[in-house]
């Protein structure tokens, strides 16, 4: 069976087009799951989700206890829906993958069976030391086949900018706010791309005010650490050393490891860099994005405008400067803070 498009499940979920097996992947939690809702909700008659509706945490159930919640028949009618998460399919036994591999062509009529999963594709990988056992690797494989035969797999990729911009959009207008595209761009770049994060940021601005500004963004969401670090370089970019060093210390108070932080430091000047190279050889943000697999072009945008008026020195002497932080950092020599901290003076002569 063809992997199904989330369009194409989308239009069979609204003719009430049910199938035996489905597995959802894919990067994007908060679309995997409403689509599970959705599917639970089409499968299970109103009233007996109780009896009807089985919501398994895969990394704790053994397969034979997947199996007999499956083999229930439903109570007054629909389906019998199991929706298993996070089931460790890439490291079954050999045996409990035969099992599985033969039952899913056998599921009944009366029984929806959905298995979320984290892993971006299917079937997942198994980590590198599951893989010299070969009975294991065979009997995976002819599982996956199986799979691949007897189930409907949806893959939910990460939505582009646009999408995430849109939803947020319009996410406020149903809470009874306003929020302009510049001011959700800004939630983004500030909260990351996850959706569940950036929807409960909106509940809080919602709830807040009507006319949601960036001001209002900056002061109430909570910020990723990638965010932070980035307001940090901000900060040493405008001439403000305190400014940097305050919110470098908001991260060390929060517990943040300090190889995390200088990462999240560096990657704002790799970028840099990276369209610096490329404008020199007449290549555009676009092309930087496709050469390095770029999944949204914010952090580049965000670069692009922080890199007006640095010069190539300036660049290559802040990537030195981190270099030589990270060496100390793995070198365990000292203390961690006070190696940030002195890097960032470092950062603040070379940028001033």
């Amino acid at each position: 069976m063809p992997e199904l498009s989330e369009q194409a499940l989308k239009t069979e979920l609204a003719k009430g087009t049910l199938r035996r097996v489905y597995v959802f992947c894919g990067a994007e939690s908060y679309t995997r799951d409403f689509y599970a809702e959705k599917l639970a909700q089409k499968a299970v008659l109103p009233g007996f989700e109780s009896f009807n509706l089985k919501k398994i945490d895969g990394t704790e159930k053994e397969l034979s206890d997947i199996l007999q919640a499956a083999e229930q028949l439903p109570l007054a009618g629909g389906y019998n829906c199991c929706v298993v998460r996070d089931f460790p399919l890439a490291s079954l036994h050999a045996s409990d993958a035969e099992k599985l591999g033969a039952y899913i062509c056998r599921v009944p009529d009366t029984t929806v069976l959905l298995f979320c999963l984290r892993d971006e594709t299917f079937p997942p990988k198994a980590a590198k030391d599951e893989t010299a056992d070969q009975e294991k690797k065979k009997k995976r494989k002819e599982m996956f086949e199986q799979f691949r035969k007897q189930a409907a797999i949806v893959r939910f990729d990460r939505l582009p900018d646009s999408a995430i911009l849109s939803l947020l959009i319009k996410g406020a207008e149903k809470r009874g706010s306003r929020l302009s595209e510049a001011c959700a761009r800004t939630m983004v770049e500030l909260c990351g791309r996850d959706l569940y994060a950036l929807l409960g940021e909106l509940e809080k601005l919602c709830i807040a005010s009507d006319d949601i500004s960036e001001p209002l963004i900056r002061a109430v969401v909570t910020k990723t650490m990638e965010a932070t670090s980035f307001e940090i370089i901000e900060h040493l970019l405008a001439g403000k050393l305190d400014r940097a060093i305050q919110s470098l210390r908001i991260l060390l108070d929060r517990k943040t490891p300090s190889q995390m932080i200088l990462g999240a430091m560096i990657f704002p000047f790799v970028d840099m860099y990276r369209l610096r190279t490329a404008q020199k050889a007449g290549r555009t943000l676009r092309d930087v994005m496709k050469d390095f697999s770029y999944s949204s072009s914010f952090r580049l945008e965000k670069a692009q405008r922080s890199m007006r008026g640095l010069s190539d020195e300036q660049i290559r002497s802040c990537l030195a400067a981190l270099g030589e932080a990270d060496a100390f950092l793995k070198s365990r020599g000292g203390s961690d803070a006070l190696v940030l901290e002195e890097t960032l003076v470092k950062l603040g002569a070379v940028l001033c």
